[in-house]
C-alpha cells in the first residue's frame, strides 16, 4: 500500500477481507490502513521545519499545513478530526496537533481520547510557546493563528493551498467556536492569558492601533461612538472572546477613554488662558440659566472639559452627528 505524501505507514500490516462478503468501499483494506496507521513522518518531527509550530518545554506540535487541520495525533499516531468527531466536546480545530502522552483508550478496536481535558492542556500550553518562542519568529506563528481564527485560512486570497480543509463543519471552523479561541479565552487552560495578550499585539501591528475589531452587527455602532478614532474590523465572535482576554476593551469602555478618560485628549477650563476662560464662563452661565428654567438644575463648571481638534474625530471629517457627545 502506498502512504499518503508526508506519513508513513508501518513495514507489517495484516489484513483480513472476506471473499464472500460483497465490497465495501468504507472497508478497502488500503482505507482501514490509512485511518488506523496514520504516522507522521519523522522528517516532519524537528524544531527546523516551517510546516510544524515545535513545544520547546513540552515537545508538542502544532501542525500548520492545511490538510492537517482538525487532526489529532498521539505520540505520532493519528487518533481523531476536531469537526468530523460528534464525540468531541468542540466544534471544529483551525490546526493539527501531535500531543505527547495524552491519555487514550481503545474502543471496538479504534483509538480514542480518554481525557479531553488533557488536549485542551496541552494545546494551550504549546500555542503559548509557539508564541512566546523567539526561535520560531520567522514562522510568523501569531500572524498565522489570528488570520486563521478571523479568516478560518492563512491567506486572504482562497487557494487550494492555503485554504483550510473543507468538511462539513467548515461554516462552524470559520464562524463558530474553535478549540483554539475555547484554550485562550479560558483561565483554565491558559491562566495568565498570555497567547491573548500575544495575539492582541498581533492585532495591532496587523490593523493598526485604530483597527478595532466587532460584529458585523456593531460595525456601524463603531463608526457612530467612536468615530475616526478607531476604525472597525468586523471579526467572528470567538476572536473578540480571545482578545478581550487579552486586554482590548470592549466598545463602551474605548468609547469612555477616546472621548472622555484620555488626558491627550481633552483639557478644563482652568488651563485656559483669562480672556477664552472667560468667554467660556459666558458660555456655561446662558446655558445653566436656560437649564434652570426647564429642569432646575446647572452645570459645575468643574465638570466642564474641552476636546482638543485633532483629537475631536481621530484627525478625519466625521461620520456621525453631534448628539451622541451629550453625556448624562
Amino acid at each position: 500500500f502506498e502512504a499518503e505524501e508526508g506519513y508513513s505507514l508501518p513495514s507489517t500490516v495484516s489484513v483480513s477481507v472476506s471473499s464472500r462478503k460483497a465490497f465495501d468501499p468504507e472497508n478497502d483494506p488500503h482505507r482501514v490502513i490509512a485511518r488506523s496507521f496514520r504516522l507522521l513522518n519523522p522528517v516532519l518531527l524537528s524544531q527546523g521545519n516551517d510546516v510544524t509550530g515545535f513545544g520547546t518545554a513540552s515537545k508538542h506540535q502544532l501542525l500548520l499545513q492545511p490538510k492537517e487541520v482538525g487532526r489529532i495525533y498521539v505520540n505520532g499516531q493519528y487518533i481523531t478530526t476536531f469537526g468530523e468527531d460528534e464525540t468531541i466536546p468542540s466544534t471544529a480545530a483551525l490546526f493539527g496537533y501531535d500531543l505527547l502522552n495524552i491519555p487514550v483508550s481503545r474502543h471496538s478496536g479504534r483509538l480514542l481520547i480518554a481525557d479531553y481535558n488533557a488536549v485542551y492542556r496541552a494545546v494551550g500550553v504549546l500555542i503559548q510557546e509557539c508564541l512566546i518562542d523567539g526561535l520560531q519568529g520567522k514562522k510568523e506563528m501569531g500572524a498565522k493563528i489570528l488570520k486563521r481564527l478571523i479568516h478560518g485560512q492563512d491567506s486572504l486570497v482562497a487557494s487550494d493551498e492555503y485554504t483550510v480543509k473543507e468538511t462539513n463543519s467548515t461554516h462552524k471552523c470559520v464562524n463558530g467556536r474553535c478549540l483554539e479561541s475555547e484554550v485562550m479565552s479560558s483561565t483554565s487552560y491558559d491562566p495568565v492569558g498570555i497567547s491573548a495578550k500575544a495575539l492582541t499585539t498581533q492585532f495591532a501591528l496587523m490593523y493598526g492601533k485604530e483597527g478595532f475589531p466587532c460584529l458585523s452587527c456593531d460595525e456601524r455602532y463603531v463608526k457612530d461612538r467612536l468615530g475616526g478614532h478607531r476604525v472597525p474590523v468586523v471579526v467572528p465572535e470567538r476572536v473578540l472572546h480571545v482578545l478581550r482576554r487579552g486586554g482590548l476593551f470592549d466598545i463602551s469602555t474605548t468609547e469612555d477613554y477616546v472621548w472622555f478618560a484620555n488626558p491627550e485628549a481633552h483639557y478644563s477650563i482652568g488651563a485656559l488662558d483669562p480672556s477664552n476662560a472667560f468667554l467660556i464662563q459666558a458660555a456655561l452661565e446662558k446655558v445653566n440659566n436656560a437649564l434652570i428654567e426647564v429642569r432646575d438644575s446647572t452645570i459645575d463648571s468643574s465638570n466642564v472639559l474641552l476636546v482638543r481638534s485633532s483629537h475631536l474625530f481621530g484627525g478625519v471629517t466625521p461620520v456621525f452627528s453631534h448628539s451622541f457627545m451629550c453625556r448624562r
